[in-house]
């Protein structure tokens, strides 16, 4: 049976700024979302959020949360190819865990993360008993390669109160990728999605068990600003421009001094 091939093609904007080296409030929004339908996709759903790392634990270990309020405002749900979603304001959180190896692997420098939490699809209902329910898990595991990384992750969306669908359907993937920095200091991702949804297996109906896309090429772009450290420049530069101005003052009273000496 032939099966027709679909282009489904995401733009989305991602912002972090770091109010500590333990809390950082973070934002997307999608401004183009291919949603199958016409010659030019619309603005996709968006997230704003925070990430908190509790700070008393060993370098080696990271202890996290990560909270985010889903807006939906994007025109279609669930969007085709794409994880699910309702259409609905809904809220997510997660429990991350780092083990941190690369000071301290005697064979390979390593970095794993571990992430667990919880998405809840629509804030009017009851949490945890819905349908549309899901746990968001995350395992990845970085390889430090001179100043880049090769990274890879297995994430997956999982229905927990829907019986009707098998483990195996649920919107699970596996992505191998590579970040580095390039031209201009800004730091490259390539990565590819890789399905490990079984769309075969029986059980399971609409929305909830849908076609995803079997691979998707992710290309990523991050400029890094250190506010702070502007900060910390325009003060440096306020403190030599008030020592300039006490120089200044200093010299003119000697000045006025020494006229007045002389007028003596």
């Amino acid at each position: 049976m032939y099966k027709r091939q679909a282009k489904d093609h995401t733009l989305r904007i991602g912002l972090t700024f770091g109010l500590s080296s333990l809390l950082e409030l973070t934002g997307t929004v999608t401004p183009y979302q291919d949603i199958q339908r016409g010659i030019w996709g619309p603005p996709g759903d968006s997230e704003v959020g925070f990430k908190f790392r509790y700070p008393y634990t060993p370098d080696w270990i990271q202890f996290g949360l990560q909270a985010s309020a889903l807006i939906p405002t994007g025109s279609r749900h669930p969007v085709p190819y794409e994880p699910y979603s309702s259409g609905k304001f809904g809220w997510s959180m997660l429990g991350l865990f780092t083990l941190d190896m690369r000071e301290y692997s005697p064979i390979v420098p390593f970095q794993l993360n571990l992430n667990a939490g919880y998405m809840d699809h629509d804030i009017r209902d009851r949490f945890f008993e819905d349908r549309k329910d899901q746990a968001v898990l995350g395992v990845g595991v970085k390889f430090p390669v001179g100043g880049n990384i090769l990274y890879l992750e297995y994430t997956a969306e999982i229905f927990i109160n829907n019986d009707e669908v098998p483990f195996a359907k649920n919107s699970q993937r596996l992505t191998p990728g590579f970040k580095f920095v390039g031209p201009w200091n800004l730091i490259y991702d390539v990565a590819l999605d890789l399905s490990l949804t079984d769309e075969r297996s029986p059980g399971g109906s609409y929305p909830y068990v849908r076609d995803y896309a079997d691979w998707k090429l992710i290309l990523g772009v991050t400029y890094p600003y250190s506010l702070l450290r502007y900060i910390k420049k325009e003060r440096e530069l306020e403190q030599q421009q008030n020592l300039k101005g006490m120089e200044e003052i200093r010299r003119k009273r000697l000045e006025a001094a020494k006229e007045l000496e002389e007028l003596r």
